[in-house]
């Protein structure tokens, strides 16, 4: 059989034994005991042994004196030795009740129950005494550090959580309260967010989860924390694989601490005694013929010793880096996860101000039009840097403008242009001086109305109000002239443009328009933007 579990602690009180025993003796399930005694001063150590079908479980009591008999040393220590690895459950079930019960009833202030130090508490503490969360942040930081800590959190989409002590943490106390300290966090958040601060964002604990810091007795002054066990894997678990988890990580740390100097001696003194039973108990055979080298005996057993301590430090190593491996495959995944979250962020940030942009400029667009005495300025022209976003603002940003959707045919050709910047200002300023026209009214035309030089102008050479008279007699060149409208205007939603702004360029667009500004709508129609290709002439 295989070490697979190990409890101890120190505690001063002096009846011990007796309490033990009696304890071991009204438990059901431990069944017979088998007790051996050896004194060997200043040291002396009671053993109890109960043998399962797959395991056996020592419970040892191990003390030194003084000359004054008082005791100097005293620890309460349980060994559980296993042929397999599948009776985890009942293990710690029964190691872990019998420890915290005999912790229960004698622990006092007087004679605590201790391990490195640590008092080992039987109950979940509030973790809203902040004293408390600090206490345990110190423990949890501290070198030579032979107890665990396992911290509990509050899962908001459980609806099993109350605002006080959950079931399973009560399990998890029941079966690692004498190796590890249990933290449960409940839904104040003040204690998580104190503990979170006192152990840095690489050791938190997050909503639902359940994290396990393991002894650091090898490694001093380093704090190990396997990644956390999911809310979402608790939530679609039984309690059993939730303490397979828990034991799985901490067994290799708990057997790998180095027992205290008093413990290793009774150990050699009562393997000592047990063979020399089992002499004797042979001797009586008379098939035996005992030729027992006694300083070779020992020195087996001493080989062995360092084996076992040799297998436990190597599994603790390959645990480590198995860990390891998974808290850099978690640490990926979480800084992927943490980097599309604030892509997502920043877009929706984005959005956001990008909508508020265009509420303020509507507004001020708005304001300046409506104001008698115009004081604004063409700084809402220079932000537009596309012919599309030219068209898109003028449409939805100037009142007294109808702008159908498929006003330009050539859109995507404007915009591939190395002047397509250019060309969208001088559109989206000519969209303002229309508006600008059109809320005003005027006795004459808009071309009549740029001569005053009024805020939002644009130069009277860019004007043209009428076509040549070819234009409007050839059918051809008349017919690309017709364009859209709304039927407040003409039923049959169409009516022939020929005032037009001329932009500079052989490539540049043109913008056809329909004064109905006296007119039902009372706004300017606009009726197509496209290069000067599209809008054929007599010179063309």
């Amino acid at each position: 059989m295989e070490l697979a579990h190990r409890i101890y602690m120190k505690t001063g009180h002096p009846n011990l034994i007796d309490i033990v025993e009696s304890e071991l003796n009204s438990t059901q399930q431990i069944g017979p005991l088998q007790k051996t005694t050896i004194e060997n001063w200043p040291l002396s150590a009671v053993q109890f042994l109960n043998s399962f079908e797959h395991f056996d479980i020592y419970t040892r009591i191990v003390r030194t004196e003084k000359e004054t008999h008082e005791y100097q040393e005293q620890y309460l220590w349980i060994d559980v030795e296993s042929g397999t690895s599948d009776h985890s459950e009942v293990i710690l079930s029964i190691s872990n009740s019998i420890a915290l019960s005999i912790a229960d009833q004698i622990s006092t202030s007087e004679f605590p129950f201790t391990l490195g130090g640590h008092v080992i508490e039987t109950e979940i503490i509030d973790p809203r005494n902040e004293p408390w969360i600090s206490g345990n942040i110190d423990m949890l930081l501290q070198s030579q550090r032979p107890v665990a800590l396992i911290a509990i959190c509050y899962d908001p989409l459980d609806k099993n959580v109350d605002f006080g002590k959950i079931e399973i943490a009560k399990q998890i106390l029941a079966d690692f309260g004498a190796v590890a300290r249990v933290i449960y966090f409940t839904m104040t958040a003040k204690a998580k967010n104190a503990f979170d601060r006192g152990v840095g964002r690489s050791l938190t604990v997050q909503p639902g989860e359940i994290r396990i810091y393991p002894p650091n007795e090898i490694d001093p002054g380093r704090v190990i924390a396997p990644p956390a066990i999911s809310a979402q894997k608790i939530r679609s678990n039984d309690y059993g694989w939730i303490q397979k988890q828990i034991f799985r990580v901490l067994q290799p740390y708990l057997l790998a601490r180095t027992l205290p100097e008093i413990c290793s001696e009774a150990l050699h003194l009562l393997r000592t005694e047990q063979d020399d039973q089992n002499v004797v108990h042979l001797g009586s055979q008379e098939s035996f013929q005992p030729n027992v080298n006694e300083g070779e005996l020992q020195k087996a057993l001493t080989e062995i010793e360092k084996l076992r301590s040799a297998l436990l430090e190597t599994r603790r190593e390959i645990e480590d880096y198995r860990e390891e491996n998974l808290w850099y495959q978690d640490e990926m995944l979480r800084k992927d996860q943490e980097r599309r979250d604030s892509e997502e962020w920043w877009v929706e940030q984005l959005n956001k101000l990008e909508g508020e942009k265009d509420e303020l400029e509507s507004m001020a667009i708005k304001f300046n039009l409506s104001r008698s005495v115009r004081g604004a300025s063409r700084e809402h022209s220079s932000q537009v840097t596309s012919v599309k976003e030219a068209i898109e603002k003028g449409r939805n940003l100037l009142p007294y403008l109808a702008i159908p959707e498929d006003v330009s045919r050539q859109l995507e050709e404007l915009d591939r242009n190395a002047r397509a910047e250019s060309w969208a200002r001088s559109i989206f300023q000519a969209f303002l001086a229309l508006c600008a026209y059109a809320e005003e009214g005027s006795s004459g035309n808009f071309y009549e109305w740029n001569k005053l030089g009024k805020e939002f102008s644009i130069p009277q050479r860019d004007i043209a109000i009428f076509e040549s008279d070819n234009v409007r007699q050839r059918e051809k060149l008349r017919k690309q002239r017709v364009l859209p409208v709304s039927t407040q205007v003409d039923e049959s939603g169409r009516v022939f443009m020929e005032s037009h702004i001329k932009f500079h360029g052989n490539l540049a667009p043109r913008l056809y328009f329909f004064d109905d500004t006296d007119g039902l709508t009372g706004k300017i129609h606009i009726g197509g933007i496209d290069p000067h290709s599209r809008w054929e002439n007599t010179t063309t």
